[in-house]
């Protein structure tokens, strides 16, 4: 009695995956924006201040309609509404239009995409891709801390991204390894392990009554597989 006990405890852990390797998501998703409206449910931490809209210049592949991102009160941070934030090897993939914003003083805006964030809240935990709108030209990678703790920067360097134009925006994630592209270019790889699961999408940031809006087309969620890291071996 004592050894089947034992062997369908060792059973059990040899097969049953962690939070990190399934979600109620399931995968992949995308998104086009038609002119019909969103493909999938989006919702946001307060009010909905997504709009679906007809823009130009289009996206790659685009049909000239886009989801513009915005939020006055400063942050704004979407996310697909089936998703319940296990999900831990995934890949998000968007297109941004990368606006030159002319603000004055210390405003700033900040556009881009994250992934496993904690809760859909404005502060809390997650990763990030985003550009800064202040004419700098920065890209910047890294996580941002629950409740306020603060922005760690995995890389920011002074980039070459064209302003007014679209830009293609990936963030990547299997097990502790974590890997940011533009326009199918590496900027960032690094191991990291703050964050093993949570929610994907769109961020929007400001401070001091900015004017920015993310717009975005073509997003896409899909699996990178489930890495050693997911599975409990003994």
């Amino acid at each position: 009695m004592k050894w089947y006990i034992k062997f369908l405890a060792v059973s059990l852990l040899c097969v049953v995956p962690v939070l990190g390797s399934y979600a109620a998501l399931t995968l992949p998703v995308t998104d086009n924006f038609p002119s019909s409206g969103a493909e999938q449910s989006w919702a946001d931490y307060d009010s909905s201040y997504e709009v679906i809209e007809s823009f130009s210049p289009t996206a790659p592949s685009g049909d000239g309609y886009i989801m513009n991102v915005n939020d006055g009160s400063g942050w704004q941070k979407i996310h697909l509404v089936d998703d319940d934030g296990t999900l831990g090897n995934y890949k998000i993939t968007a297109y941004i239009y990368v606006t030159a914003y002319s603000e004055a003083g210390d405003v700033w805006c900040r556009y881009g995409i994250f992934g496993r964030a904690t809760s859909i809240n404005y502060d809390s935990g997650m990763y990030y891709l985003f550009c800064d709108s202040d004419g700098d030209d920065y890209l910047r990678c890294g996580y941002y801390g629950d409740g306020h703790v603060g922005w760690t920067q995995f890389i920011e360097p002074p980039g070459t991204i064209t302003r007014d134009a679209w830009h293609k925006f990936e963030l990547s994630f299997s097990g502790t390894q974590i890997t940011a592209e533009i326009d199918d270019v590496q900027v960032c790889s690094v191991t990291d392990s703050t964050y093993s699961t949570g929610y994907a999408g769109i961020l929007c940031l400001q401070n001091n009554s900015g004017t920015a809006t993310t717009l975005c087309d073509r997003i896409t969620i899909e699996s990178t597989g489930t890495s050693v890291d997911d599975w409990i071996l003994y």
